[in-house]
């Protein structure tokens, strides 16, 4: 049941040329079924009653529960016109919705708040007000000046709160009062030229929106307002949140501060005439060096220059001390049921990595998703665990769309993967991705996986080194463990690995040889007379043709890859037959490319082809980078490829290419102890059944 506009009477837009401002509301939306209808209502009326042109925006993360169905009922009511529903692939992070959202804003004033009623819209004629009153920039509700305040939270979350608004207000000065806060009125041109230059993701976005205003020049005013919690539904803010906000706090005071230490950083080094730059190459540098450092045992470490080997080296120690320290503690509090970990109702296995990255867990997800639906027909849930999975996630829909498979990000908690499978008891398996060092879930298979180049990495804990936990600690609960990578080692080496992996973990533990197979090049340069390519990241239009792996023999292969092992990929270039590979290795994983970054990867790969010394010369991406700026990929190389002066060119044609390499988990070698592959997923699926029988019963 819908709100319906029985005393609200709102005249076209197009009716009548636009003399008075226009205002655009975005709201974000997921799982906000039982608000949505209220708030625009309420929306609605103040607008109305106020005599302001208006719309509204919902952007919406694929919400399960039906919210979209709820906004086509509104949208059917006070027309298309006036509310716009721009829904996206998945939850894709609170500043991408905003992004997104802007593009189909035709207002010239925009208003970003939340769609759960935490922000009533009874204060938007008193943001209206201020701003004509003043012309500021922006307007902002404020909880922490006279008149504003919160109702509803419990003195632990005002705390947090109160506590962030004062580390935030110590480190970055942003001259507003309530940082962390989100219901703001923008000019639309200002809210443009801001939001491209902002990179934090979920609520750190709203902080580093104003700061960066702030930094720019732009007017903030404030009004008070009191937040009252949501009624209806989950709070979205969790651990994962709360980590996000520390790391956007902690890029916005290295990138916009000027704190002592930069000042004094400067002061030495003289030669920096900006001392922003200054930073964020110290910055840079640092990361490198952590990054050397990690790559090797304390025997090399002997060689590298005083700094790294008697500074950074034994820092990095005593904090993996403290990690080790923190993990043990959580693990014995688990054994000890001091933390509980939740039971779904039904069969999860659980696809973890001992080291991180590169070892192959997101795609032998798919495998399984895949395997187990088309061969037993189960429909599966996948839950993605740990930070900074959005490209996996985005990437993980588009390999799995048409199939019954529901992928879900790591801002999705226990609590609500178990109501959604109890609404929805046709999904009878759960597989959790990234799920070894996450004991928040009961889990009834472990799959661990690991990237058999570099298996225990160092031999160090993070942050010294790349493993997630001891290796004995973790291969011992393990019910199968997978090496990946086993077409990179040679034969003898990869015998030598299995023995080594089938002396520590259990005797019951299944075993798994994979490899990840290159099958095939996306063009990103559109086809000459093909359609226009959607810069929508909600639509999958745009790719060019698909063209096969023979086109990089003998090319200069620029890359610009952001994952956990990019040596994997340059090795598989390399057999491929390119004759240059560059970029590998420059980017961490999950890296946000940049418009510079871009452009100089494209004048790199021109004057590659001048000089006429390979075959073809072109950019290359894995489907996990595109995932991650789909939107960004297609707007650069769509507009390199319209420009008159452009030497790019598609299949056939002499100029360079931009392709996106398709690649393909597959299974090198079996459990001996099965007569096929297809057996032994038969034997995981049972065991992982025969589990969750046994703990269902336990717990009748």
């Amino acid at each position: 049941m819908v709100a319906t506009r029985s005393a609200v009477k709102a005249p076209r837009p197009g009716s009548s040329a636009r003399a008075r401002p226009r205002y655009s509301v975005l709201l974000p939306t997921y799982n906000e079924r039982d608000n949505v209808a209220l708030i625009v209502w309420l929306l609605a009326e103040t607008f109305e009653k106020q005599g302001l042109d208006w719309e509204i925006v919902v952007i919406d993360d694929a919400s399960p529960d039906g919210t979209q169905d709820v906004v086509h009922q509104l949208a059917a009511e006070w027309g298309e016109d006036r509310i716009l529903l721009r829904p996206r692939a998945g939850k894709l992070g609170l500043g991408t919705a905003y992004v997104h959202g802007l593009k189909h804003a035709t207002g010239d004033f925009v208003i970003l708040m939340d769609a759960d009623l935490s922000h009533h819209p009874k204060y938007i004629p008193a943001m209206v007000a201020k701003q004509a009153a003043t012309g500021c920039d922006i307007v902002t509700g404020t909880r922490y000046a006279a008149g504003g305040g919160v109702f509803g939270w419990s003195f632990k979350r005002k705390l947090t709160s109160r506590g962030a608004n004062l580390l935030a207000q110590a480190l970055l000065n942003p001259g507003v009062s309530d940082l962390t806060g989100s219901f703001r009125l923008f000019r639309k041109q200002a809210l443009e030229t801001i939001m491209p230059l902002c990179k934090s993701k979920g609520y750190a976005f709203q902080m580093e929106i104003a700061v960066r205003a702030r930094r720019m020049g732009y007017t903030i005013e404030e009004v008070p307002i009191v937040f009252v919690d949501r009624i209806f539904g989950a709070s979205k803010l969790g651990g994962a949140e709360i980590v996000l906000y520390l790391k956007g706090l902690a890029n916005l005071f290295l990138t916009t501060s000027l704190s002592v230490s930069e000042v004094a950083l400067v002061a030495i080094a003289g030669r920096f005439r900006n001392p922003l730059g200054a930073w964020a190459r110290v910055v840079h540098q640092m990361r490198r060096k952590v990054q050397a450092i990690q790559a090797v045992d304390d025997t090399k470490l002997k060689s590298f220059p005083a700094s790294s080997k008697y500074l950074v080296a034994p820092a990095l120690r005593v904090m993996a001390s403290v990690y080790a320290s923190w993990n043990s503690t959580r693990n014995f509090f688990y054994r000890q049921g001091v933390l509980r970990s939740l039971g779904l109702p039904c069969p999860v296995i659980s696809i973890g990595n001992l080291t991180n990255g590169g070892t192959g867990k997101t795609p032998f997800v798919e495998f399984l998703a895949r395997h187990y639906m088309q061969v037993h027909r189960m429909p599966t849930m996948v839950l993605q665990r740990g930070g900074g999975t959005v490209d996996e996630t985005v990437m993980l829909r588009n390999a799995l769309e048409g199939l019954p498979v529901l992928v879900q990000d790591s801002a999705t908690s226990p609590a609500e993967a178990r109501e959604y499978l109890r609404d929805n008891p046709d999904t009878r398996l759960v597989l959790v991705d990234d799920g070894l060092q996450n004991l928040g879930l009961v889990r009834d298979l472990e799959v661990v996986m690991v990237n058999s180049l570099c298996p225990f990495g160092n031999g160090h804990l993070l942050p010294r080194g790349t493993l997630r936990e001891l290796p004995k600690q973790a291969l011992r609960r393990a019910d199968a463990l997978v090496l990946h990578n086993v077409d990179l080692l040679p034969p003898e080496r990869r015998d030598a690995m299995h023995k080594q992996m089938a002396s520590i973990a259990p005797r019951h533990t299944i075993f798994f040889q994979t490899q990840m197979a290159p099958v095939g090049l996306r063009s990103l340069i559109p086809p000459a007379g093909g359609p226009a390519v959607s810069l929508d990241m909600s639509l999958r239009a745009g790719l060019g043709e698909t063209l096969p792996l023979s086109r990089l023999d003998k090319a200069a292969v620029i890359c610009l890859v952001g994952i956990g092992k990019p040596e994997t990929v340059e090795r598989h270039l390399q057999r491929m037959g390119a004759k240059h590979v560059e970029g590998c290795g420059e980017y961490e994983d999950h890296h946000m490319f940049t418009l510079e970054e871009l452009a100089a990867a494209i004048r790199r790969a021109e004057d590659l082809q001048r000089s006429g010394q390979y075959q073809h010369v072109c950019l290359l991406m894995t489907e996990k980078d595109y995932a991650r700026q789909t939107d960004l990929f297609d707007a650069v190389f769509t507009q390199q490829a319209a420009s008159p002066s452009s030497s790019c060119g598609e299949e056939g044609s002499s100029g360079w290419g931009a392709y996106v390499l398709q690649s393909a988990l597959e299974v090198v070698e079996h459990d001996r102890r099965f007569s096929s592959g297809g057996a032994t997923l038969n034997a995981m699926l049972r065991l992982a059944v025969d589990n969750f029988r046994r703990r269902s019963y336990l717990t009748i």
